[in-house]
């Protein structure tokens, strides 16, 4: 059997490797965000709700907060807009919103619904064991959005940047280790075999 660099290389970077590696890298970036810490570059206080007044369409609140928020003037005001739309003024920002619906609201941690959202679009989307490369990204276009407006462009009236996508130092320190790891478990298979 004749086997040149490149074929070696192949088995010790697999495309199970990479998938190892592109699921780890998703379980660390959710894990972090679902803490509340984002990374730098972030906006100063990008880890908290925001409890200024804000405006919304009425049929944009749960029902659980609507009947919460109805006849209560001090959490809430409404307005009938030009178009004859009902929209609501929440007094206490975003986050009385998420109080309201039942959400924690001590910090931020991008999930709108468990079990549902942006986060949980976040996964592996390609494994390309020729370029020795995975692609971690949303799997549709509206996670994708929010992920912009929140990584790049800033969510809310206030723009609030919170880099989410991406590693720390020590998080790129966790996944060279269990590639250096996953590596030699492979180079034994191969000596094995």
């Amino acid at each position: 059997m004749s086997l040149n660099l490149r074929d070696i290389y192949q088995m010790l970077i697999t495309r199970q490797t990479l998938a190892e590696l592109g699921s780890e890298s998703v379980y660390i970036t959710k894990k972090r965000t679902q803490e509340g810490k984002f990374l730098p570059g972030s906006s100063s206080g990008a880890e908290r709700y925001s409890e200024k007044p804000f405006a919304l369409p009425a049929g944009a609140v749960s029902t659980r907060a609507y009947s919460q928020l109805n006849g209560n003037d001090e959490e809430a005001s409404s307005f009938i807009t030009r178009n004859g739309e009902l929209w609501l003024v929440i007094k206490g920002g975003y986050k009385k919103l998420r109080e309201l619906e039942g959400l924690q609201s001590s910090k931020v941690d991008l999930k709108r619904r468990p079990g549902s959202g942006m986060l949980n679009a976040l996964n592996v989307i390609k494994i390309e064991p020729e370029e020795n490369a995975v692609e971690v990204g949303f799997t549709d276009r509206e996670s994708e959005q929010i992920a912009i407006w929140h990584q790049i462009k800033g969510a809310g009236k206030n723009k609030v940047i919170r880099k989410f996508v991406g590693h720390t130092t020590k998080e790129e320190s966790t996944l060279s280790k269990s590639a250096q790891k996953n590596i030699f478990q492979n180079i034994t298979r191969f000596n094995q075999a």
